[in-house]
């Protein structure tokens, strides 16, 4: 059963392997391209447009499906007796208790990707994290504050008009989704941050509970979207 288990993980780890392959391949060529363009054409189109898509983040480094994929496998690696997978790509490092909490990897030798886990809201690291349409990633009661909704209620009640607090897009808020991953990790290795985190959230929404309309049939559990 054990090495059954064990295969499992292995073959999890290889399949990141490979996606991370892609998408620093797909990076590397797109940015190329662009490069090329603008020698061809002497331009600066192509760097313009590289700009834009990093700013509306649908470059696919900035996926946050990424950082659930590094988050999964720094999970994985604090199972006991998994100090010997393989790394999923070189140089991965998982720093959740410095200043700047970060998780990063070197996808290539000239292209790193680094996730920092602070919310630009409250400029802490992010509890509960979810991640917008847009890809930006904030804490659920901060992104419920941003999209004015309760925390009880969650996105099911933002606007469509309501917009992301850093890149201003509209609409980003009713697919969102839960960072599980990230969150299961941000748990394991910060558990006094995060019981102080809890007990703040529970008051905050036992408060909201009291003070906005609440409906429990069909209405998402704290801490769900």
């Amino acid at each position: 059963m054990k090495t059954k288990q064990a295969r499992n993980y292995l073959a999890m780890i290889e399949e990141g392997q490979r996606l991370l392959k892609f998408v620093s391949m797909t990076t590397l060529a797109t940015r190329k391209l662009l490069e090329t363009y603008d020698e061809v054409h002497s331009s600066t189109e192509g760097s313009k447009f590289r700009t834009w898509l990093m700013a509306v983040h649908v470059e696919a480094l900035q996926s946050p499906w990424l950082i659930e994929l590094l988050a999964l496998y720094f999970n994985l690696k604090l199972n006991k007796n998994r100090n010997a997978f393989p790394e999923i790509c070189p140089g991965c490092t998982c720093d959740l208790q410095s200043v700047k909490p970060m998780l990063s990897c070197n996808l290539h030798e000239t292209l790193s990707l680094e996730v920092d886990v602070i919310c630009s809201i409250c400029l802490d690291m992010v509890y509960e994290p979810v991640a917008l349409k847009c890809g930006h990633i904030f804490c659920f009661k901060c992104a419920c504050c941003a999209a004015s909704v309760s925390i009880v209620n969650g996105f099911k009640k933002a606007k469509k008009s309501a917009k992301c607090p850093l890149c201003r897009e509209p609409g980003v808020f009713i697919n969102a989704f839960h960072l599980k991953e990230l969150d299961i990790l941000i748990n394991r290795s910060c558990k006094d941050y995060c019981k102080k985190r809890a007990r703040k959230e529970h008051k905050e929404w036992m408060k909201q509970k009291n003070g906005w309309p609440y409906h429990p049939a069909g209405s998402p559990t704290y801490g769900m979207i």
